[in-house]
């Protein structure tokens, strides 16, 4: 474990073929096992990975650490680890699971928010106009012809 990403980058240029992680800041213990994963779904927002392990390991995935992914084993959350500099990792107790790592960026959420507020807005501004507009608008009056 290192505390900075450039410790991380240091450790791994001092032996490229180590074949561990390399993982920031964590509390988590890391153990040194290699397992592989079976039955993997990776999409663009969603990655599915189910492991079985005699003892606990530690999942690296090859995709970008970036915020807004979250993780769950078995459905409870978990922490996931900036490792090897810009791959994700999680702690991974021993047994079989199953890791979903889901991208939920708040940006995103944010963005839907204020633009969802932005159109109500847009909307009560138009139906202002109409409204006023219809206010302000004298009858024609009758003409009558004799």
């Amino acid at each position: 474990m290192v505390s900075t990403p450039a410790e991380a980058v240091a450790q791994l240029q001092a032996d490229p073929a180590l074949g561990v992680a390399v993982v920031e800041a964590t509390d988590a213990a890391v153990p040194h096992v290699r397992r592989q994963c079976r039955n993997r779904v990776l999409l663009p927002e969603r990655a599915v990975v189910r492991t079985r392990a005699e003892d606990d390991a530690f999942l690296v995935l090859s995709d970008a650490y970036y915020p807004g992914w979250r993780a769950t084993i078995d459905g409870a959350d978990t922490p996931i680890h900036p490792t090897n500099v810009l791959f994700r990792g999680v702690a991974v107790p021993a047994g079989e699971h199953e890791i979903v790592f889901t991208f939920d960026p708040p940006t995103w959420r944010n963005g839907v928010v204020i633009s969802g507020a932005g159109l109500v807005l847009w909307i009560g501004i138009i139906i202002a106009a109409v409204l006023v507009r219809r206010r302000d608008r004298t009858p024609i009056e009758r003409i009558q012809v004799d």
